[in-house]
């Protein structure tokens, strides 16, 4: 999209930048068949406008260094867990439960084989895990259960999973622990207010953990202000004349962002304002290349509700969140021979792989 013709101190700032965010995704499970290099970095921010590119790479470099969890954060994260002699009665008498749909990824699978690895070097500590195919017999063996996950973005994902597990088993009588690697405050309570409606009358006692063991994200609407997810402010930004239904892209009113407070991911109101249009601005000129781009997909990420998008700021070594902006993740490092319009239109920092894939 844009040709850079920079000079000497801003190409050596640029590639400076450009190392160091590469540097932080090394680990990135789905990288480019060269690596994560400055090369890679430079593809991907020269698609924006020259005048943004260094501002941009600031932003994403402090971005990543606060938000991207690797895969040494996970293990180290594990290892305290299990290490805590506060948990050891809580495994022995619990069972973790793998209950991840199929064609919603694995992230909770991989999460507990981690898990088993670390534990089978711990004496005394077992770590039992139940499954959808798991025996009516073998579910009824226990009267607590751990969902656990890595990040939790609307809760959606896990709603759905716990619902099934307890009313797959016609569950009473027990407890259920739900915590994550990542979190955002408002799937908490989302979890936890409607968890307890649809279990009203098991006597199932619900412990969810406020934050996430890593990461924990305010993205409440009475804090919206100082909201850590990208949240653009009322009429930041027009929408593009081509969007034929523009309800979908339109907040509803009273839910727009209205006033700033400084907080770890954005500092201050300009630089927040600045790179949440860039990457606004971005998702707008990939969806225009899709013929009829589903109604969840959004500039600021994946979401269900009216807007401009999730505006996720958690990353992880595993596979690039779609709830995050779509210029992070959005396109394919290399063609294969098959044109693909949609897809080919964007070179992503992160590419991710879908549920279905």
């Amino acid at each position: 999209m844009c040709e850079s013709s920079m000079g000497n101190n801003e190409s050596e700032q640029q590639n400076a930048l450009q190392d160091q965010i590469a540097e932080i995704l090394v680990d990135y499970e789905l990288s480019p068949s060269e690596g994560m290099n400055s090369a890679h970095v430079g593809r991907w921010i020269a698609q924006f406008e020259e005048r943004d590119q260094i501002f941009i790479l600031e932003q994403t470099l402090e971005l990543l260094r606060n938000s991207y969890i690797s895969k040494n954060d996970y293990v180290e994260m594990i290892a305290l867990i299990l290490g805590n002699q506060r948990n050891r009665p809580i495994f022995s008498q619990s069972a973790f439960l793998d209950i991840q749909e199929a064609n919603r990824g694995t992230s909770q699978r991989d999460l507990l084989e981690l898990l088993e690895t670390q534990a089978e070097e711990l004496e005394g500590v077992d770590i039992v895990t139940l499954s959808r195919s798991s025996a009516n017999q073998r579910a009824a063996e226990f009267n607590s259960f751990i969902y656990l996950d890595d990040v939790c973005f609307s809760g959606t994902k896990a709603l759905n999973d716990i619902t099934w597990f307890v009313e797959n088993f016609n569950l009473s009588n027990v407890t259920i622990r739900v915590c994550f690697l990542g979190t955002h405050k408002y799937a908490t309570y989302m979890l936890e207010t409607t968890l307890a409606r649809r279990f009203e009358g098991r006597n199932i006692t619900l412990v969810i953990k406020e934050n996430g063991f890593i990461k924990t994200r305010e993205n409440r609407l009475r804090y919206s202000s100082c909201s850590e997810v990208f949240w653009l402010r009322r009429n930041g930004i027009d929408l593009p004349d081509w969007i034929q239904n523009p309800e979908i892209y339109t907040s509803r009113e009273g839910t727009e962002r209205t006033h700033f407070s400084p907080n770890t991911i954005f500092r201050n109101m300009a630089d927040r304002y600045r790179f949440e249009y860039a990457l606004t601005k971005a998702g707008f000129y990939i969806l225009q290349q899709s013929q009829n781009p589903a109604p969840i997909l959004k500039p600021l990420g994946f979401s269900t509700f009216p807007g401009l998008g999730f505006g996720g700021t958690i990353f992880t070594y595993r596979n690039c969140p779609n709830n995050t902006p779509l210029a992070f993740w959005w396109g394919r490092y290399e063609r294969d021979g098959i044109p693909n319009r949609a897809l080919d239109c964007w070179y992503p920092l992160m590419r991710r792989i879908g549920y279905n894939q």
